[in-house]
């Protein structure tokens, strides 16, 4: 008979834990956990700083690079740059400029720093270069010039070339200075003026680089009406006059800014007639060749020129004064024929009064104003022939024939009106 197994035996009880077990329990765990964390920082801090440390990179060093390159080198570093002075520069000018301080170098800084910098320029080569063209190039770099004062107007200054300069070509300034050139004037060549006026002349003169001078003879048109005050007041205003003759003759050559002496014309303008114009058409025609008209008395617009002083032809000065006399528009009688001697018998336009002449010669005539007359208001007149055989009578208001008959015959009688 088999045995039966034996029972297992019970595990021994764990005695109960006191407080204070617990307590250093707790106090070790919290120990753990604080250890851990620190480790977990000390880890976190080492990766940020080698980061940053990455992210780092080397300022180049552009001392003394035209501004070109020194862009160059701080865009492959990855850095951004900020000269001083501020000021605009164009991308075909960077090489003119220097980096002359540099503020941020051989250190490490993060990508993206800006790196601050001043600047010089490199002064141009100013030399052949007019004034205007010198100035010019200076200012697009930024710098400073002075044209010299050599009392000239600016279009023959042109003619002139720089010849030295201080600074020289390629030294640097700092941004804003001045730079100093002399001048030396360039040969031209002399334009033909003869013909010209002088205000013409010398402009084409000044154009060519040299001076316009007035010669104080000049010569004076035969019959001018003018006197020797008059032709010399008008001499101090010459821009007009006529230039005959020049001191230094049609392309020869001369030094810029050289004067050439100009032989003038007293200038004369030929009168024009203005008989039977009126007022206004009198004063166009004067007004159009440089005349003034003297002031007449006021008159009504119809009345025309009948008297002129100076006479048409006359040679006078410019803005010289012709005086007119105005009359009323005319009524005129008027009587021909064949023979030589007629009776006429009239009354006047505007009048009953009749008049006579027993024994005229012909042709005759009788002229009358026209205070704007109407066709029976211009009088009325007949001749007989006193010798001869054909008689005519004619009447004309203002140059019109507004009446004429012819009778023929011995004593033949005719009659308009």
């Amino acid at each position: 008979m088999a045995k039966p197994s034996p029972e297992p035996s019970a595990s021994p009880e764990l005695p109960p834990l006191t407080r204070a077990d617990e307590l250093r329990i707790a106090s070790r765990t919290t120990a753990f956990r604080v250890a851990s964390a620190i480790v977990v920082v000390e880890l976190t801090v080492f990766g940020i700083l080698g980061g940053l440390e990455v992210s780092k990179v080397s300022v180049p060093d552009i001392m003394g690079a035209d501004l070109a390159t020194a862009l160059q080198m701080l865009d492959d570093a990855d850095l951004q740059a900020n000269w001083s002075p501020d000021i605009a520069i164009s991308p075909d000018e960077l090489e003119s400029y220097v980096v002359s301080e540099q503020g941020t170098q051989s250190t490490r800084v993060l990508r993206g720093t800006i790196v601050g910098f001043s600047l010089e320029v490199k002064v141009p080569d100013l030399d052949g270069l007019s004034p205007s063209a010198a100035l010019e190039a200076l200012d697009d770099l930024h710098l400073r010039g002075e044209l010299p004062d050599l009392g000239l107007p600016d279009n023959v200054r042109e003619h002139f070339h720089v010849i030295a300069q201080s600074p020289g070509p390629d030294e640097l300034l700092p941004v804003g200075r001045e730079v100093d050139f002399d001048v030396s004037p360039d040969i031209v060549v002399v334009p033909d003026l003869v013909g010209s006026s002088f205000g013409i002349a010398e402009d084409r003169l000044n154009e060519s680089g040299l001076l316009a001078e007035a010669l104080d003879a000049y010569s004076v048109p035969d019959g001018l009406m003018a006197s020797a005050e008059e032709i010399e007041a008008l001499f101090r205003r010459h821009s007009d006059w006529l230039v005959v003759g020049q001191s230094v003759a049609f392309e020869e050559e001369r030094s810029a800014g050289s004067p050439v002496e100009l032989a003038l014309q007293v200038p004369a303008v030929v009168v024009p007639a203005l008989g039977g114009m009126t007022q206004e058409q009198a004063t166009s025609a004067l007004v159009d060749i440089g005349l003034d008209l003297a002031t007449p008395a006021a008159t009504p617009d119809s009345w025309t020129t009948v008297t002129q002083n100076p006479a048409a032809g006359s040679l006078v000065l410019p803005e010289s004064k012709v005086a007119i006399e105005l009359r009323a528009p005319q009524i005129v009688f008027t009587v021909t024929g064949n023979g030589s001697r007629a009776m006429v018998t009239w009354a006047p336009p505007g009048s009953f009064s009749i008049s006579q002449e027993t024994n005229a010669a012909l042709p005759w005539s009788r002229s009358f104003d026209d205070h704007g007359y109407g066709a029976y208001e211009r009088g009325n007149f007949n001749a007989q022939s006193l010798n001869g055989n054909s008689i005519t009578c004619t009447i004309t208001a203002n140059g019109v024939v507004v009446s004429q008959n012819t009778s023929t015959g011995p004593y033949a009688v005719v009659s308009c009106g």
